[in-house]
């Protein structure tokens, strides 16, 4: 017997045991405009004067609904050239941009709000000016002569984007994110990373074809009089069968949820209604509510009426129920089970640490600590075994303590991690040398990154940075520091990010402000920045390091590292010490004569040439 009130209180508790992971998918889904999009909806029309609403509340999962103000939106933009205006759109398009560009004494304390310059202001400007429909336009009309056919097209393509997008992202998303619900039905930990569960185990393709199917087969009944509400009710359930069994075919999926639906949907209804309290609250919190609390109570109340509903078709044995084959998404396995499925795992905690040289207390504290070795020691290699083993162990480690999904018990086993993850161990100790080696290799790295960026973003090959050499220090600096003060973090990556970014922003502002008080140039300016602090420091740049840095820890360091641990010790310092020869004498003579000349301090971008160009009166 279904008790409404019970499966509530139910609810709370499990919204109270998992409420981060599952505020993070309902917010992805809200943003997303699959879910909750009354909630979204109601606070972008509140923080954006402009209200550019995207809306598909009640509308199916094929229509969305633009609407906006009087004022000029790429939602006009697109109304516009989709009544062949082209010009007009362009125009409005153009107006938008130049009004972002005009938006430069927005302040948050001491940090700058701008939308000039940067990868960041380009996007915002892109997309809230049309400045892609335009672009889109004017390509297709340049193919053919006919203003009908060009809006044809245009619009044709337009559509057949949005369902791609829908049919190979989001539709997908709506079933994804209903197994972390499940998962949190029984297990203690529920990881974001399910979300990838169908490409885990190869299902991917078959979870598109069952979604699709499913909003198709609704969109159709629509079209009837009461086809699309009752059928609304008979594929609720879809979604969860594909996130249980991915690899169901999608019309058993879609007649599976209509016979487990069968006597029920009137009960589903009243079990929607029952919300409608909350969702005047809602309203009357301007959508907060149901951000914050609402959204992920009612889906974790609805994966307590998949289990319910589930649990009556099994006894009731009816047609492919048999298909419902996720066990141990809805029970723990046994202690005995687990071992036997994870008994690798279990024999690597036998695995013995490698015996420790003799070694000063200074050294083993730089080695616990930074992770760095003044030699590679003769049984390094049973060390780097070791952490890997140990990193094998900590990832399983949830799933052996029965708190979260095994999921090689799963009926569709997920596909075996590449030796590759292996070779690039991350865990692993940097001697001085090779330490020394990777910040010349990441300072070239660096130097080459920035000038292909700024070739292409202005048209000039320079030499950047304040040295001669192909290197610029600050990368190689930031490498080093991330791989020693962060060694700690490495096993954390959410955490690890958010230590880069603060390390990489006071590394980056106080270079910046030595090399300004000292040299009285500035080599790097972010005023025009979204968020900047002083023209030194910005957030676009620090992401950009964080995923940097992220790269540089999990990949590219272990990466080179593996190749200088090949080279013999003499060869390895040898090379070390020439290398270090010139990037000292590089040092030392750019501190008299620095690299300041055309293409550092002064030098005009094509965009510049071409304004003074235009400015010319003839």
């Amino acid at each position: 017997m279904f008790e409404r009130k019970e499966v509530k209180n139910l609810s709370k508790k499990l919204l109270k045991k998992h409420y981060g992971i599952f505020f993070a998918a309902c917010l992805i889904a809200s943003f997303c405009g699959l879910q909750f999009a009354v909630s979204m909806n109601m606070i972008r029309a509140i923080s954006d004067d402009n209200r550019d609403i995207i809306s598909s509340a009640g509308k199916g999962d094929f229509f969305i609904e633009l609407v906006d103000d009087d004022e000029k939106t790429s939602a006009r933009v697109f109304k516009e050239l989709s009544a062949g205006n082209v010009e007009s759109a362009r125009k409005i398009s153009e107006d938008i941009i130049k009004r972002n560009k005009n938006i430069s004494d927005d302040y948050l304390g001491t940090i700058k709000v701008e939308y000039k310059d940067g990868v960041l202001a380009k996007m915002a400007n892109i997309i809230t000016s049309g400045a892609t429909y335009v672009a889109a336009y004017t390509k297709i009309s340049s193919l053919t002569s006919s203003t009908r056919v060009a809006v044809t097209v245009f619009l044709s393509l337009t559509i057949l984007t949005v369902l791609i997008f829908r049919a190979f992202i989001l539709n997908v998303y709506k079933a994804a994110y209903k197994r972390i619900f499940l998962e949190g039905l029984v297990y203690e930990r529920v990881n974001l990373k399910s979300i990838f569960h169908f490409i885990k185990i190869g299902k991917y393709f078959k979870v598109v074809k069952t979604m699709f199917l499913t909003s198709l087969f609704k969109f159709l009944w629509m079209f009837t009089i009461v086809g699309g509400p009752i059928k609304h009710f008979s594929y609720f359930l879809v979604p969860y069968i594909a996130a249980e069994n991915p690899d169901i075919s999608s019309l058993d999926a879609i007649r599976l949820s209509e016979k487990m639906m069968e006597g029920h949907k009137m009960e589903c209804f009243k079990c929607k209604i029952s919300f409608i309290g909350w969702h005047v609250l809602n309203l009357l919190t301007l959508g907060t509510l149901g951000v914050f609390f609402l959204n992920e109570y009612d889906e974790a109340f609805f994966a307590n009426y998949y289990v319910y509903i589930r649990a009556e078709a099994k006894e009731k044995n009816i047609e492919n129920a048999v298909l419902l084959n996720d066990r141990y998404l809805f029970e723990k396995p046994s202690a005995e089970m687990l071992r036997e499925s994870y008994s690798d795992i279990y024999d690597l905690e036998n695995v013995p640490k490698p015996q420790e040289h003799a070694a000063s207390q200074a050294w083993q504290f730089i080695d616990e600590w930074f992770g760095v070795v003044r030699n590679y020691k003769e049984n390094e290699q049973e060390y780097y075994d070791y952490d890997v083993c140990q990193l094998k162990i900590e990832s399983y480690k949830d799933v052996i303590c029965e708190k979260s999904y095994p999921a090689r018990l799963n009926p569709i086993p997920e596909r075996k991690n590449s030796r590759y993850t292996e070779y690039l161990n991350y865990k692993r100790h940097y001697s001085i040398c090779s330490l020394i080696m990777l910040f010349l290799i990441l300072s070239c790295i660096g130097w080459v990154w920035e000038v292909i960026y700024y070739f292409i973003k202005d048209g000039q090959l320079i030499n950047r940075g304040i040295l001669h050499g192909p290197w610029l220090p600050i990368y190689g600096s930031g490498g080093a520091l991330i791989l020693m003060f962060l060694n700690k973090l490495r096993s954390r990556p959410g955490l690890g990010m958010v230590g880069i970014f603060l390390l990489c922003g006071t590394v980056e502002y106080f270079t910046a402000f030595l090399l300004d008080v000292t040299r009285g140039e500035k080599w790097w300016e972010y005023s025009g920045y979204f968020m900047n602090i002083n023209g030194r420091i910005c957030i676009e740049g620090l992401l950009f390091f964080s995923i940097g840095g992220s790269a540089i820890v999990y990949f590219i360091a272990p990466f080179f590292d593996n190749f200088l641990r090949k080279v013999k010790l003499k060869k390895l310092v040898a090379v070390c010490a020439a290398l270090c020869t010139f990037f000292v004498a590089d040092t030392l003579y750019s501190n008299i004569r620095p690299n300041e000349g055309d293409g550092i301090t002064e030098y005009e971008t094509v965009s510049a040439i071409i304004e003074q160009y235009e400015n010319i009166e003839v």
